[in-house]
This record gives C-alpha cells, sequence and structure tokens, in this order.
C-alpha cells in the first residue's frame, strides 16, 4: 500500500472516529436538555393551569414556548361570556407522555403537549447536515492531501528508480532537487553517492582493463615461449631421432623405439600448437574475425562427441573495423562459451551463429545440453569475463540457461570503433 492510500485511510478513521464521538456527545447532550427544558416547561404550564386564567389566555401565554404545543378547543355554540368560563371539570396531568389535558364546565378543551419528539428529530436532521457538510470538507481536505503527498512523493518515485538504477550498474543517473529541505538534502546525498560510484567505477574499469592487457601480453608471452624454446626443443628431437632411423646399424628393436619417440613427439608438438592457439590467437592478426570464430569452432569441437556449427549470415561483420583488441575479446568470449559448452552443458550440438539487424550485431551461442542455475549475485570467474569483455566494447552478454539448453547472446553495436586497451588504460 502507497503512502497517498495509508495517509488518506488515516485521515478518514481519524475524522470519522472525531466526529462519531463528538457528534454522540453533542447529541447526547441535546437529548437530556431537551427532555429537561421539556419537564421545566410542561411543570410551568401546569402550575399556569391551575390560576385564575382562561383557555385563551393559557394559549396564548403557552404559545410564546417553543417547547409546548397548545390546542384550544371551543364547542361551536359558545359564546363570548363563555370564553371566561374558569370551571375545570376534568384534568389529565401526565408529565412522563408530556401531556397535559384540561376540560372545563363549558365543553371548552386545552390539549398541552410537549415538542419533545420535534425537537429531538430537528436534531438529528442538523446532525445529518452537519455530516454531509462534514463529508464535504473531508472530501476535498482528502483530495487536497492526496495531491500534496503524491506531487511531494514524485522525488522519492525518482530516488527508487535511481538506486533501481544504481543496482544495475549505471552509476550516472542523477535525481532532480525538491522544495522540502529534507528530500531536497536526501537528493543531494544520492547524486553525490552516484557521482562517488561512476569514479570507483572508472577506475576499477580502468584496473580490469588494465589487468586484461596484463593477461593478454602474459599469455602472448607464454605462448612465443613454448614456440620458441620448447616448440624448438621437439623439433630437435624429431630431427635426432630421425637421424638415428637412418643409421645402417641401428637394430629392428632401436628402430621401433626411435618410431615411438617420433610419434610422441609429433603429439607434444601438435599439443603445443593447440595451447599456444588458444594462449594468443594468432590468426586474429592475419584473416577476418568470422574466420578466426569458425577455425576456433573447427579445432575446439574435433576432437569430441559435440557436433559444432558455425554460420556467419552478416557480410557487414566482416566488413567491420575492429582493433585487434576487440577482436581479442569477441574471440575470448565465444572461447569461453565453447570451453563451458565441452566442460558442463553434455550436449550433442551446438551452433554459433552470426546474425544483424539495423544497428547491431548478434553472435548466438546454443546447445541442446543440460542448462545450469544463473547465480546473478555470485556469477562465475568465466561468467563475470564474458559479460565484462562485452561491456569493454560497447556491446552486451545475455545467458539465457533452461532445464534443456543454454543460449548466450552477445550483442554488438554497428559502425563502433572501440579503443585499444592500450589506449583505454
Amino acid at each position: 500500500m502507497n503512502a497517498s492510500k495509508k495517509i488518506t485511510i488515516i485521515i478518514t478513521t481519524v475524522f470519522l472516529g472525531v466526529f462519531l464521538v463528538l457528534a454522540s456527545l453533542l447529541y447526547s447532550q441535546a437529548v437530556a436538555d431537551i427532555e429537561e427544558e421539556s419537564r421545566a416547561s410542561l411543570l410551568l404550564a401546569n402550575a399556569l393551569t391551575e390560576q385564575a386564567y382562561t383557555p385563551a389566555q393559557l394559549k396564548y401565554i403557552l404559545a410564546a414556548s417553543r417547547h409546548l404545543d397548545v390546542h384550544h378547543h371551543s364547542p361551536a355554540q359558545t359564546t363570548a361570556e363563555d370564553m371566561f368560563n374558569l370551571l375545570v371539570t376534568e384534568r389529565n396531568v401526565d408529565l412522563d407522555k408530556g401531556e397535559i389535558t384540561l376540560i372545563y364546565q363549558d365543553g371548552q378543551q386545552l390539549s398541552i403537549r410537549s415538542t419533545e419528539d420535534q425537537e429531538l428529530e430537528e436534531v438529528l436532521n442538523t446532525v445529518y447536515v452537519v455530516f454531509v457538510m462534514f463529508l464535504v470538507a473531508l472530501t476535498l481536505t482528502l483530495f487536497s492531501v492526496r495531491y500534496a503527498v503524491n506531487t511531494r512523493l514524485r522525488a522519492l518515485k525518482q530516488l527508487s528508480d535511481g538506486i533501481d538504477s544504481l543496482k544495475d550498474g549505471n552509476y550516472q543517473v542523477t535525481v532532480e532537487g525538491n522544495d522540502i529541505q529534507e528530500i531536497d538534502d536526501l537528493m543531494a546525498h544520492f547524486n553525490a553517492l552516484g557521482t562517488a560510484l561512476n569514479e570507483h567505477e572508472d577506475s576499477l574499469q580502468q584496473l580490469q582493463q588494465t589487468l586484461l592487457r596484463v593477461q593478454e601480453d602474459e599469455r602472448q608471452r607464454l605462448a612465443l615461449e613454448l614456440h620458441d624454446n620448447i616448440g624448438q626443443m621437439v623439433t630437435g628431437i624429431k630431427i635426432q631421432t630421425y637421424m638415428l632411423s637412418q643409421l645402417p646399424d641401428t637394430s629392428a628393436e632401436q628402430r621401433t623405439t626411435i618410431s615411438l619417440l617420433q610419434e610422441q613427439a609429433s603429439t607434444i608438438q601438435r599439443s603445443l600448437k593447440h595451447l599456444t592457439t588458444h594462449l594468443h590467437p594468432l590468426i586474429l592478426e592475419n584473416v577476418s574475425l568470422s574466420a578466426g570464430l569458425e577455425q576456433l569452432c573447427n579445432t575446439s569441437f574435433a576432437a569430441t562427441t559435440v557436433q559444432g556449427f558455425f554460420t556467419c549470415q552478416s557480410k557487414p561483420f566482416d566488413e567491420q573495423v575492429w582493433s585487434l583488441e576487440s577482436k581479442t575479446h569477441i574471440y575470448r568470449i565465444v572461447q569461453e562459451a565453447i570451453h563451458n559448452i565441452l566442460k558442463h552443458a553434455q550436449a550433442t550440438q551446438a551452433h554459433v551463429t552470426i546474425t544483424d539487424d539495423n544497428k547491431q550485431f548478434h553472435i548466438n551461442i546454443t546447445d541442446d545440453g543440460q542448462g545450469f542455475s544463473l547465480n546473478r549475485n555470485h556469477p562465475s570467474l568465466g561468467l563475470f569475463s564474458m559479460h565484462y569483455r562485452a561491456k569493454i566494447i560497447g556491446g552486451t552478454c545475455v545467458i539465457d540457461s533452461q532445464t534443456k539448453g543454454t543460449k548466450v547472446n552477445i550483442t554488438l553495436p554497428k559502425q563502433h570503433v572501440t579503443t585499444d586497451i592500450d589506449e583505454a588504460s
């Protein structure tokens, strides 16, 4: 329940409660006053009837009392002299019912009744009118309060949206000030927090970009070391074993051992080539990005039970001007996705497809294996690396994993010239 509804309910409840209490007290007091005044008026009327007043005189005197209703009934044959007949033949006084009846000898009848019921009805009518006026006033008050609260709460709604943006990683969001000092201070603190987080995010990105550059440099150095040193040693072993195999006095047993050594050396060479390619994909310096990704798919799925399919349906993808660092980031993202398929998915088929629309390129990597649970609060290092590499080159990496299969969608903007890591650092 939002704040305006709560305030509306609280105000309505308080107003209705106060009104009911006050109305009950006022009505009870009015009833008591009317009963007391009506009884006093009846007692006064009863006392006057015992005095030497004619019915006409009593009616004239008591007509001024708003608590009494006086009716004088005269027979048709009554003469002017009879009007002054003071002999009462019958007197009925019932103070509890609020009635006094006098019957004179000449047939005249004087009836005096209390107007208590009428006065109570008037009081109730007054209460109803006041209640209607109260409802009108309450309605206007609630509309005014609701408008004022909603107007002021817009700032808090902006603040809530801003906090959601901070949670999603957008630290450049700002909120407008407010004419309420406390809310304006809160907005100012939020903007200061966003600025500080944005500065820390920039520093962290620079640090992470530097780490990625150092990582790539170390991979390149290690690949060159393996190729130049261990690779040359293995090549020397192959040459020496070949020379041994050509000696005329080499026995059959020795030739078998030499052949085994040559096969092992060839296996080591293939492993070194695969390892150096994995550490530093030199192919990206010589061919297009799609060709490099296609070779990555072919070599990754070649010796496995997973059927890998690569399709590039976007001609502009190869026409895009990619920096070497951008090509490396994209290559590493696809490489990590394929690694996850081979290691975890237990899939039989995997597809890598490149498409584009008016503004973006899409690299979709799908498999038919078992999915996994995405822990968004604590993602694995590999998944974090995929998301971060995509962010560096201005794109996004969205992973959707179900019970059956996983989909990785890498979105990259067209005509986006990515700054090299060295320049970004």
